[in-house]
């Protein structure tokens, strides 16, 4: 005859689920990046907006992505007044 296990053995007890890790830190982080100065800023909305505009020159009227370009264009100039 085969050796047969207690049935205290047989039975499994699920082990706890695990607790989540924590992060090593807490709170806010201490070395934020600075921002950019606002100079370097309003000449990328300057650069971005001068691109997109050459892009309209030559797409076509009936170009699918065009009043798609031109709603992003009014939105920058937008930001460039404000800053």
């Amino acid at each position: 005859m085969a050796d047969r296990p207690d049935k205290d053995q047989l039975v499994r007890t699920p082990k706890p689920p695990a607790a989540p890790k924590a992060p090593a830190q807490g709170g806010l982080p201490v070395d934020e990046p600075s921002r950019r100065p606002p100079q370097e800023e309003r000449a990328e909305l300057a650069r971005r907006i001068a691109e997109i505009e050459g892009s309209l020159q030559y797409m076509g009227a009936a170009h699918p992505q065009r009043a798609k370009m031109q709603e992003h264009l009014a939105k920058l100039r937008a930001m460039l007044g404000r800053t």
